[in-house]
């Protein structure tokens, strides 16, 4: 039996075009495809993950049913990306509509964190360290 795999990370979004413009000019996400309408859905390349951005007000009542009763956009998931230069991406989050939780700090195991938030309220947890980590065999 083939091992399942995680094929793309979906998150439902105010509006699509300005947070793939934050994982863009922010993160250096890659467009990938839509299906003809960037309003409604657009997918995106960060590293070796899908990024699915759909617009939340188009979601379908079966999926809409299964978020908590009141949850608040950015509810339910937290990403966690390698990246570098954190102070410089600090002023490019902000600029895009994106919040600084917690400065970039070092951590006891060695990295920097910096958590934000994307402009849908969606928490970002990014890090570096002295080297990048081979993620496939945490």
């Amino acid at each position: 039996m083939p091992v399942p795999r995680l094929t793309a990370i979906v998150l439902h979004v105010t509006h699509v075009a300005s947070s793939a413009a934050f994982y863009r000019d922010c993160l250096g996400a890659v467009s990938l495809f839509d299906y003809g309408d960037t309003d409604t859905f657009l997918a995106l390349r960060l590293g070796d993950v899908e990024l699915h951005l759909h617009a939340a007000q188009a979601a379908t009542e079966q999926l809409a049913s299964t978020w908590p009763v009141g949850a608040a956009n950015g509810v339910g998931v937290a990403l966690h990306i390698h990246a570098s230069d954190l102070t410089r991406l600090s002023s490019l989050i902000q600029r895009a509509g994106g919040q600084v939780l917690q400065e970039a700090s070092p951590q006891p195991w060695g990295t920097i964190e910096m958590v934000v938030a994307d402009p849908d309220g969606f928490c970002l947890l990014l890090w570096e360290g002295q080297h990048s980590p081979n993620i496939q065999t945490w």
